[in-house]
């Protein structure tokens, strides 16, 4: 959704976009007290990236060590009651 935001031709597909994503993955604790946050799992850490092509494996290897960097790629967050 970062990248929807901000890149042109990501700008079409954000207009129908339903939910625009989180900023901050703590944000839903903020409105429900009783949820919590699990799990947030950095796809650029996880081990399917090595059967990436070479330049996003590049990629990947250098934003991993950040997580706010990381954070602007996918990433899964695992909620619980």
């Amino acid at each position: 959704m970062w990248a929807q935001k901000r890149v042109a031709v990501g700008k079409n597909v954000a207009g129908i976009s339903r939910f625009p994503g989180l900023d901050d993955p703590r944000e839903p604790e903020r409105r429900h007290p009783k949820l919590k946050l699990v799990k947030e799992v950095l796809m650029t850490r996880e081990p399917e990236v090595a059967g990436f092509p070479a330049w996003l494996r590049l990629m990947n290897r250098l934003t991993a060590p950040s997580a706010a960097l990381s954070r602007k790629g996918n990433v899964v967050l695992h909620y619980r009651f």
